[in-house]
């Protein structure tokens, strides 16, 4: 009830001007509900929702509660893997940030996140939630994961949702950013034994896979959303990738896990795998 009268506010009144009134009610609202979040706009204009043990700052209004998100990481991310102490963890299609915010929380200070978002402006986000969120163990890296070194265009449309920007999606608008293999940014950041792998970057996953060579790292776990049910229900095949996804890690010799049971159809194209160790 309470996210559909703050989104009902947000289809009135949202805007670089209106924002702060919104932000006033949205935060009456929540005090009503005895809620801990505060929303506030910042001087960029971008949304901050700030709660006990995270501040998350997005282009659009963010509802999340940090214990919606922890919930919701164990079980899509996390399924059949217990992220431990000390671990690196690299969150390709970071987004605004508010996955890293868990996982720096579940890595501790010994352990490493490192945060990858293609989109500027959400990668300004991103930025924001780390500071904000006093993330020490999270580094942030503005870039696409492709097969190749260069530069790629990502969609930048307004009146887009910033978690579905892809560059695997032709659009009249878009934006040119920097494009790296996931072995060049693990050389750079001098990351050889990386724990978990989690990947959801709508269809480029395709791309990203290929520019894994592995030779001078081991990851132990992945976790890859691809995006088939959007394909099956908008006609994007750019974004059918699970197969093509399968084959890549059944010829690496991983073990492969997936949820095809799941009532939930984004669910059900989660790939997982890892490495089998005698």
């Amino acid at each position: 009830m309470i996210k559909s009268t703050l989104r009902a506010l947000v289809d009135t009144v949202d805007g670089r001007g209106g924002r702060s009134v919104l932000a006033g009610l949205a935060n009456g609202i929540v005090k009503v509900a005895g809620r801990d979040q505060k929303f506030s706009v910042d001087s960029e204009g971008d949304w901050v929702n700030a709660q006990d043990g995270a501040s998350f700052v997005s282009p659009d209004i963010l509802f999340t509660k940090l214990s919606d998100k922890q919930a919701e990481i164990r079980d899509l991310w996390c399924y059949q893997h217990d992220v431990q102490a000390g671990d690196v963890i690299v969150d390709v299609g970071a987004g605004i940030g508010d996955e890293a915010v868990v996982f720096s929380k579940m890595v501790g200070p010994t352990g490493r996140v490192i945060a990858i978002e293609a989109h500027p402006h959400t990668f300004r986000c991103l930025k924001k939630t780390i500071a904000q969120s006093g993330l020490k163990n999270v580094t942030a890296i503005h870039c696409a994961v492709a097969d190749a070194e260069g530069t790629l265009t990502i969609e930048d449309s307004a009146d887009q949702n910033h978690i579905s920007h892809s560059i695997m999606k032709s659009s009249a608008s878009g934006v040119e950013v920097p494009a790296h293999r996931l072995d060049t940014i693990l050389k750079r950041e001098k990351i050889t034994d990386l724990a978990m792998l989690k990947m959801n970057i709508e269809g480029a996953e395709r791309l990203a896979i290929k520019g894994m060579r592995k030779d001078d790292y081991s990851i132990r776990h992945y976790a890859i959303s691809c995006h088939d049910f959007v394909a099956d229900r908008d006609g994007t095949d750019e974004l059918r990738t699970r197969e093509e996804v399968l084959k890549h890690f059944g010829d690496m010799g991983l073990k492969i896990e997936q949820r095809l049971g799941d009532p939930r159809p984004w669910v059900r194209d989660y790939v997982y795998a890892k490495e089998v160790r005698g």
